[in-house]
């Protein structure tokens, strides 16, 4: 209705026009633009005339949604506003904030209004050439990152290389794994007690050396197992089996160690044959002097280890057994593969997740 009322005011004389715009200066109200008439709801652009040419601002377009004025891509023209209305689509290295698109911030910094400030702890010095970094570093273009380890990190973090970051938290019964994607290990192998918790799970084999139904073997590693019997345990869990390059990272670390213990030979360090012929597996746990770099147990020797990784139709698994008598065969890099169906009397596994 008062576009109907303004138009005709408009297209009946411009006389009307003139008397409107005299009787809003006499008035004391602000004179509407060129072009516009004042109606009870504010200056109004009328008659289909556009705006004068304008420079718009990088990014923003002048096209018929916006009946010419600059707007953002993906806004209209909202007359009674007098602004530009919707949701932009902002361009790259922008975001949307309300109705505008403004410079984003980067990935240290957080939004205060429209100003972009460093993350609680971060902050901007000299060295740092302007970008948010931590405590003690320095801005290095060839990255384009902060270098160097923080000298001081808030409250709940630790510093991790080039940056704080907050500690592995894992279930009690799991190690920690550090490095570019943090997941939790179960600090040995799925004993025989544990396995037998599973009431969804289908029975091991048995016989020979394996552990399944052998009085005094609860501590032992569970064994004769299949590959899908391991995935079955751990997801019922609500964890999985790790990756072939997890099970190297847990092993190894990341100092090239030939052993979890480091680069002495295997003696006693593990439940293998290389000592003396054994006739089975030992209880997990039971050679301290092995552990890995992150804590866990048996990574070496006892049974090899199912992992999720697959070489076509079979599946590889990692570590050495207690068969084993060579140090080659028992070496953090020791790996094997067979059928998801095979249930040796040296196979086992343990289970991962991820960290929180």
């Amino acid at each position: 209705m008062r576009t109907g009322i303004a138009l005709g005011m408009w297209t009946g004389s411009a006389l009307v026009g003139s008397l409107l715009l005299v009787s809003a200066a006499a008035s004391g109200q602000q004179r509407c633009p060129p072009g516009q008439l004042r109606t009870p709801f504010g200056c109004e652009r009328v008659g289909g005339s556009a705006p004068a040419a304008a420079r718009c601002e990088a990014g923003q377009v002048q096209n018929v949604d916006t009946e010419g004025h600059c707007c953002w891509p993906g806004q209209t023209w909202l007359p009674s506003r007098g602004a530009c209305a919707g949701v932009p689509v902002c361009p790259s290295g922008t975001e949307a904030l309300g109705s505008a698109c403004v410079a984003a911030c980067g990935a240290n910094e957080r939004r205060e209004g429209l100003q972009c400030a460093c993350v609680a702890g971060m902050s901007r010095s000299a060295d740092t050439r302007g970008h948010c970094c931590w405590p003690g570093q320095f801005w290095e273009p060839s990255r384009s990152a902060c270098t160097g380890a923080p000298t001081q990190c808030p409250s709940g973090l630790r510093a991790d290389g080039d940056a704080c970051v907050r500690p592995l938290v894992c279930p009690a019964g799991m190690v920690a794994i550090p490095g570019a994607a943090p997941f939790c290990l179960d600090r040995t192998e799925v004993t025989v007690a544990a396995y037998g918790t599973c009431s969804g799970c289908t029975a091991p084999n048995t016989g020979g050396a394996c552990n399944w139904g052998v009085a005094g073997r609860g501590d032992h590693p569970i064994n004769c197992v299949g590959w899908n019997q391991a995935v079955a345990f751990c997801a019922s869990r609500g964890a999985r089996l790790p990756t072939e390059a997890e099970s190297q990272l847990a092993a190894a670390g990341t100092d090239g160690r030939e052993y979890p213990w480091g680069n002495v030979p295997p003696s006693d360090q593990l439940c293998w044959s290389g000592e003396g012929a054994r006739t089975g597996t030992c209880a997990v746990g039971s050679f301290p002097s092995g552990r890995s770099p992150y804590g866990a147990e048996d990574l070496s020797g006892n049974v090899c280890e199912w992992t999720s990784t697959s070489v076509g139709a079979t599946r590889v698994y990692r570590g050495g057994g207690w068969s084993n008598d060579d140090a080659a065969g028992v070496c953090a890099a020791s790996r094997g593969s067979d059928a998801p169906t095979a249930r040796g009397n040296y196979l086992g596994f343990r289970c991962a997740r991820g960290a929180n």
